[in-house]
């Protein structure tokens, strides 16, 4: 999920402390179960992005001699 300019803003002020405590609001409220209500739900950008981050983790492999 991308960040929205307020949690952009907490994670200046925060940094670590902050986006750990949205991971955890973020796996409280469920957002991939079948019929969960989560605010996070409709932030996923998964399928829009899931190519090219492939494809990146694909190409710093083999840069890096990782399996």
């Amino acid at each position: 999920m991308m960040l929205n300019s307020d949690e952009i803003a907490h994670y200046e002020q925060r940094g670590g402390t902050f986006l750990s405590e949205l991971a955890e609001a973020i796996n409280y409220s469920c957002p991939i179960a079948r019929g969960s209500a989560s605010a996070f739900k409709e932030r996923n950008v998964d399928a829009q992005y899931s190519d090219v981050i492939g494809n990146a983790v694909e190409r710093w492999r083999a840069t890096h001699n990782a399996a």
